[in-house]
Formats: C-alpha cells, sequence, structure tokens
C-alpha cells in the first residue's frame, strides 16, 4: 500500500519542463522494463516467457546498476538461456568464432598512391615500389564511412549506393562484416574483426562498382546530376576532349576533394577506349571512371 502511494506522488510530482518530464520518467521501472523488453524481443525473437521471467527480472533490474548501458544489456540477454547460449558462454562463443575466422583474416591492400615529397606531389617512376605514406598510420573506410563517402559524393539516397540482389544494403546487412562492423545481436560479434578479410577487396570493389552503376544509371535516366558533361546517347569523349576533363574533373572533386594531375588524366583516357582503340559508351566510360578513382587507396583510406 505505501509503494503505491509513493508512486502515486511520484506521478503527480510537478515538473517545469518537457527534459524534466523525461528525466522523470526515465528513472521509472516501468521505463527500465519497457527498454529492456524492446531490446529482449528484438533479440530472442518474442516476449518473455514464464519460464524466462525470473532471466529477464534480472536483466532490467540490473539496469540502473549498469548505468544503462546498451553494451552491458547486451551482454546480459546474450547470457541468458533463452538466448540459447547456456552458462554465460558468451566469450567463448566469441572467441570462436574468431578461431573460426583467423585463417582469412588479411589486410585488404597496401597504400600504394600518395607517397613522400616536395610539396606533397609525387612522380610516377613507372615502377611497382611500393612507395611510404607520408603520414605515419592510415585507416580503412569501414561500412558506415564508406556508405556515408559514397551517398555524399554521388548524391545517392542511402539504399542507392548497394543492396544485394533486393535483399539488404550491402553495407549495413549483407557485407557489414567484411566491411569492418560488429554484429552483437544475431552472431555476438561484440566488436569489429581486428584485420580484413579475404573477402573484403572483392566487397569493397562490388560496393563502388554498385553506387557508380546506379549514378550513371540515373543520370542517363533523368536530370544528370554528376555526368553532366556526357552524352549517354554517343561514345565516350576522347581524352583532351573538354567532355572527357569535365567528368574527370567532377569525380575527382566529389571523391577525393582535389583537381586530377596531368598525368592522371593521360592514366584514365584508357578507359575512353577498349582493347582494340575503339571509343567505348558513354556509360561505360562514366561507370569505369568513377569506379577507378572510387577503389583508390586514396579514396579508401584516410
Amino acid at each position: 500500500m505505501g509503494r503505491g502511494a509513493a508512486g502515486v506522488r511520484r506521478a503527480r510530482q510537478k515538473v517545469d519542463s518537457l527534459v524534466d518530464l523525461a528525466r522523470e520518467m526515465s528513472q521509472s521501472r516501468e521505463f527500465q522494463r519497457n527498454l529492456a523488453n524492446v531490446f529482449f524481443v528484438y533479440a530472442i525473437g518474442h516476449e518473455p516467457m514464464p519460464d524466462e521471467l525470473d532471466e529477464f527480472d534480472a536483466i532490467w533490474t540490473a539496469m540502473p546498476a549498469d548505468g544503462y548501458s546498451a553494451n552491458r544489456l547486451l551482454h546480459r540477454l546474450v547470457d541468458t538461456d533463452a538466448f540459447g547460449i547456456p552458462e554465460r558462454s558468451t566469450t567463448m562463443i566469441t572467441r570462436t568464432l574468431l578461431h573460426s575466422l583467423l585463417p582469412a583474416l588479411m589486410l585488404a591492400s597496401g597504400c600504394r598512391d600518395g607517397g613522400a615529397g616536395d610539396g606533397g606531389t609525387t612522380e610516377d617512376t613507372g615502377s611497382d615500389e611500393v612507395q611510404q605514406a607520408q603520414r605515419g598510420e592510415l585507416q580503412w573506410k569501414r561500412n558506415a564511412a564508406l556508405q556515408r563517402d559514397l551517398m555524399r559524393a554521388l548524391e545517392l539516397p542511402e539504399d542507392g549506393v548497394c543492396n544485394e540482389l533486393g535483399r539488404g544494403s550491402c553495407t549495413r546487412e549483407i557485407h557489414h562484416i567484411a566491411l569492418g562492423a560488429a554484429d552483437p545481436l544475431r552472431i555476438g560479434l561484440y566488436e569489429p574483426l581486428p584485420d580484413t578479410l579475404v573477402s573484403t577487396p572483392i566487397v569493397l570493389d562490388r560496393v563502388v562498382m554498385s553506387a557508380c552503376v546506379n549514378r550513371a544509371d540515373l543520370d542517363q535516366g533523368g536530370a544528370p546530376v554528376v555526368f553532366t558533361e556526357l552524352d549517354f546517347g554517343a561514345q565516350a569523349p576522347a581524352e583532351g576532349d573538354d567532355a572527357f576533363t569535365a567528368t574527370v574533373t567532377a569525380l575527382y572533386r566529389r571523391l577525393l576533394s582535389r583537381d586530377p594531375e596531368p598525368h592522371e588524366l593521360t592514366t584514365l583516357g584508357g578507359l575512353a577506349v577498349d582493347d582494340a582503340g575503339k571509343p567505348v559508351s558513354a556509360r561505360d566510360f562514366a561507370v569505369l571512371t568513377c569506379f577507378a578513382i572510387g577503389t583508390s587507396s586514396e579514396f579508401l583510406f584516410f
């Protein structure tokens, strides 16, 4: 009876703003239980069953002591029998998963373009010698960063970057582990893998190619946004043409935030013709040029 009266007094407590109201509500047992219930249903797939209520009650009542940490909440959920992992074996499951993947772990690539030197310029010696990066440590763009940068550069919606056979986002759902993401709910992977997988370079190519194809298709079928200087009903412009230079420059500015160097224009000129030296279509040139710049280490690393 006393506990009920206290609850009534708390419910009738006057607050000065919506922020204060939200703070009061967040400290209530109802809020704690409902929040834990949302995570429970998402992780387990159903509401707590009668034989699972003891574990569920232990989870939500521990939330204040855990500082409302989502990470601790997920750990507690995975540790439950309801999740199908009895006897608190989260660490064992994670270690087993990592151990099974270790033989496949390797670095995606080295950083071969951009090197040391005089005012930031790099002389192309034509050799295969690996050049030293100017910065001491480079990071590769993981799933969210890769998707965000492609969306920004090519002005694509989130679902317009890469969608695997209509089943889900390449970067968020299908290939997210290979692209450096974690997946605590589905496979118990609380932190990203320390290194890239053997499949990571292929997945990176897949995502960038998809984004470039989608952008070219949108520009061909409607008002051009990126490839504004190309006539998609004609062949690719020749190296040195205004349309060629404008297209390559636009892609460099969008993807790399700089203008192309003269030798880079010459290199990409090879994409305007096929092996027999005949011009390819304007669409093929748009896709290949976009892909070549988007898969450079300058774009994929930061």
